[in-house]
C-alpha cells in the first residue's frame, strides 16, 4: 500500500452469526457443546470476517485446538486445509482472496473490487472471491 493507505477491513455480523452452534471441532473433530470462532488470518493482521477465514474450534479458550494454535502447536496451513475441504475450494483460492482483500483500499467500491477479481487467473479463486464478497454484501 502507498504511504497512509488503509487496507480494506470486512466486519460482517452475518458471517459471524453463521458460525454459532454446537458441534464438532472442525480441526480435531471432538464433539463440543460450545465452539469458538477462530479467524485463520487473525484480526491483528486485518479484520476479515469471511466464511473462508473462519474455522470453528472446540472448547474454552484455555484448552483445546484454539489454545494450541495460539501456543504455536497448530499452523495456519492446517486450518486452511480443513476450511478448503469444508467449503469445497482450495487453500490457494482462500489465500488469493485474503491477499486480494488486503491489497484493496479501505474505500474500494464495487467497480474496483470487480476489476480486481477479474484479474485473478485461477477460476476457483475468482469464484470464491465473488461468492464470499457477495455474501458479506460488498458486491
Amino acid at each position: 500500500h502507498a504511504t497512509g493507505e488503509v487496507p480494506m477491513n470486512i466486519k460482517s455480523k452475518k458471517v459471524l452469526d453463521s458460525f454459532i452452534s454446537p458441534g464438532r471441532c472442525e480441526f480435531c473433530e471432538t464433539p463440543c457443546l460450545e465452539r469458538e470462532r477462530h479467524h485463520i488470518f487473525t484480526r491483528g493482521a486485518g479484520h476479515l470476517d469471511l466464511r473462508c477465514n473462519i474455522i470453528m474450534l472446540g472448547g474454552a479458550f484455555r484448552f483445546g485446538c484454539h489454545k494450541r494454535f495460539h501456543d504455536g502447536n497448530i499452523c495456519r496451513a492446517e486450518f486452511l486445509t480443513v476450511v478448503a475441504a469444508r467449503d469445497n475450494t482450495t487453500v490457494e483460492a482462500i489465500e488469493t482472496l485474503i491477499y486480494l482483500v488486503r491489497r484493496l483500499p479501505k474505500d474500494a467500491g464495487p467497480a474496483t473490487i470487480w476489476q480486481a477479481i477479474e484479474l485473478i487467473s485461477d477460476p476457483i479463486a475468482r469464484r470464491l472471491a465473488r461468492d464470499e464478497l457477495t455474501f458479506v454484501g460488498i458486491l
